[in-house]
């Protein structure tokens, strides 16, 4: 007997499929209902449109996303349920938000497919065309249908739905969005990630692949509670709120239509979709970890991956979905996340064994670069770069490597700590006593195995060898999932075994790893804005005349020019134990900008050396002119900085293997205050 899986068109129709496929033909249901695809297509070959019988591929990834970093974890081995459904909703559009919420009333679901998730999370199915046709045709028949069925994108919280057709540059909506001071709000952590890519790709011919992945991935990674406690003006928007629905279930946000009127409540009568369900297998049972309504982009060519963003209790796997190319029989640490550690990458080919610094990641920008430039070699990786970096480990570390060695049954890592920047390393009397790391990792299997708990076998830290066989895909040779918080500075990490009786088994030379960890934003210290007349843009300035705006005696920041020039004097400045880059910016109003002076310092810099005071510290003191009759409105001051922290899971960076780790990590630890001064 075969025990091949059917193909999509050899399987059977459902009931709503025929019904959607009666209203796309005239053909009564029964004609269509408990028949294959392939059948219908062969028997109705003259009656029925062909492309009908096609089918699209729909794909996408399920997917936790990390509240620390933003970054996306793949979800392994779910099960992705893809129902035909048709719901109704009562739909509640409150004023003044642009978006939707719809509260399901009652719903038909049938089953279409049901498929796993890889190891990375990533799922495809197959959806016959007509049912994509049914969809578009019913929304498209009714006035701002396809508007209010859309979830937002990180770009269109930028940008009106109205407005889209304009295609702005990636880098422009970012700037709105942080002119706005909305971008931390709506984006978390993700914000750094976002911001540092349209730092590098707003010009001629930059490359945007990994701003506009940025810009495209869904807005939120959760539902957004709909307003109904309160609205503006105080009055309660529940009062109105129909009496069918459940205040607790709903879907959204999604766009509202802006350009007619949109009642507060309406009421949607059998809406049809094509819904997913995922399910997973925990260590309470198989539990569902999404359950979501319109999701896919029906009306895109090539319809674009589905992101689904599973519940806080699923079980996400490290950001290298695909595991570091580890020698179990090496003995000792050979990766943290992908970098490699080891011989012959930790002599400064990727590593310094000896500082505890990634040497590829984020390099310096000398000025006076060395022969040849900073190059960088992309295919051997053990080549130390030109300009090495001094970047620095946060965040959730993996630790990958060997432990067979003979009469080996226990393994555990101990942990000894210094204070500092690292720079210069730490003498061997500043690490503390060694101390066990005690942690526990959850390796998620295929279905319908329960997962498997990594952990210590007593509270000394030892781990059973024979528990790693249990680990696969991302987690495969991983000796430590370090996921515990830990203080910035110096750590050396010594790898022991111990026999079956947990007797340690000496080990010469000591296979030990030296990091150093740098979690921590910059520091700026507050902005001082101040002010006078003058007669013009470069006019002169009399040190003695300036007025202080901001900080302001009291309520807020305010200048009354009178009409006027005026000159502002902006200064700030940030530091970091390892700061990356800095650079400031001040932003107009309708239309016009404060114009730099031509005296002013450089407003960004790039640090040029680990012991250049560029690698700490930026401060500026700059003057900007506005000409008389400005536009009134609100001014913007603000300063960027990041650090050079990378995550060496590679959760943030596009592709940094096969780019030999010579690029400069997105979305590191930053810090970006902006102040708005009222000018009139």
């Amino acid at each position: 007997m075969s025990t091949n899986k059917p193909t999509p068109a050899e399987r059977p129709l459902n009931g709503l499929q025929a019904a959607r496929l009666s209203g796309l033909t005239g053909l009564p249901a029964s004609e269509f209902e408990g028949h294959t695809v392939s059948a219908l297509a062969e028997r109705l070959r003259w009656e029925v449109d062909p492309g009908l019988w096609l089918f699209r591929r729909v794909c996408g990834q399920v997917v936790q996303r990390d509240p620390a970093t933003g970054i996306d974890l793949p979800v392994p081995y779910a099960t992705v349920e893809v129902f035909d459904t048709v719901c109704d909703y009562w739909g509640f559009f409150p004023e003044p938000w642009p978006w939707g919420w719809l509260f399901p009333v009652s719903c038909k679901r049938e089953l279409v497919t049901t498929v796993q998730t890889d190891v990375c999370g990533d799922f495809c199915f197959w959806i016959p065309a007509f049912e994509i046709e049914w969809i578009l045709r019913w929304r498209e028949e009714r006035i701002c249908f396809p508007e209010v069925f859309t979830r937002p994108t990180v770009a269109d919280l930028v940008t009106a739905p109205s407005a889209q057709a304009t295609a702005p540059q990636p880098a422009a909506h970012v700037e709105r969005l942080r002119v706005g001071g909305d971008l931390e709000a709506a984006l978390g952590a993700r914000a750094g990630a976002v911001l540092s890519a349209a730092r590098s790709s707003g010009g001629f011919g930059d490359d945007v692949t990994q701003l506009a992945s940025l810009l495209r991935a869904p807005a939120f990674a959760r539902q957004v509670t709909p307003p109904l406690a309160a609205r503006a003006g105080g009055e309660a928007a529940d009062s109105g709120m129909p009496a069918q629905i459940d205040p607790g279930r709903y879907y959204g946000p999604f766009w509202r239509c802006i350009d007619v009127f949109v009642p507060e409540w309406y009421e949607f009568i059998a809406v049809p979709d094509v819904s997913i369900v995922v399910t997973q297998a925990l260590s309470g049972g198989t539990q569902t970890i999404y359950d979501g309504a319109f999701d896919i982009a029906w009306g895109d060519n090539p319809i674009p991956p589905v992101i689904v963003q599973a519940s806080p209790i699923a079980i996400a796997s490290p950001a290298p979905c695909t595991p570091p190319q580890v020698n179990p029989d090496q003995l000792g640490f050979q990766y943290v996340g992908l970098l490699p550690v080891s011989e012959p990458y930790s002599g400064g080919g990727t590593f310094s064994g000896a500082t505890g610094f990634a040497t590829r990641v984020s390099q310096p920008r000398p000025v006076v670069p060395p022969s040849g430039g900073c190059t960088c070699d992309q295919s051997d990786l053990a080549v130390p770069p030109a300009c090495p970096a001094t970047a620095t480990f946060y965040g959730e570390l993996y630790l990958y490597g060997g432990v067979a060695y003979p009469a080996a049954a226990y393994y555990r890592i101990m942990s000894q700590y210094a204070p500092g920047s690292g720079i210069p390393t730490p003498a061997p009397a500043s690490f503390s006593s060694p101390a066990p790391i005690l942690d526990t990792w959850t390796v998620p299997r295929p279905f319908p195995s329960p997962p498997v708990v990594i952990q210590p076998v007593n509270p000394s830290g030892w781990y059973a060898i024979s528990e790693l066989s249990a680990e696969s895909g991302p987690y495969t040779n991983m000796l430590m999932d370090w996921s515990d918080a830990k203080a910035d500075g110096v750590y050396l990490l010594t790898l022991e075994l111990a026999d079956a009786s947990l007797n340690p088994i000496p080990l010469s030379p000591a296979r030990t790893l030296l990091l150093v960890v740098d979690g921590s934003a910059p520091h700026p210290t507050p902005f001082n804005v101040s002010w006078q007349p003058t007669t013009g843009v470069g006019g002169p300035i009399d040190p003695t005349a300036w007025m202080t705006a901001y900080p302001p005696a009291s309520g807020c920041a305010l200048i009354d020019t009178s009409g006027s020039a005026i000159a502002l004097r902006f200064t700030a400045a940030v530091s970091s134990a390892h700061l990356r880059q800095a650079l400031v910016s001040v932003g107009g109003c309708g239309g016009i900008s404060p114009v730099p002076a031509t005296t002013n310092p450089p407003d960004s810099q790039w640090y040029t050396a680990s012991g250049d005071p560029s690698a700490t510290s930026f401060s500026f003191s700059g003057v900007y002119y506005l000409p008389a009759g400005a536009p009134a409105g609100c001014y913007s001051f603000e300063l960027y900085a990041d650090t050079r922290a990378f995550n060496s899971a590679g959760g943030a960076t596009s592709d940094p293997v096969h780019t030999g780790w010579c690029g400069d990590e997105p979305g590191p630890p930053y810090t970006n205050p902006l102040i708005t001064v009222a000018i009139i």
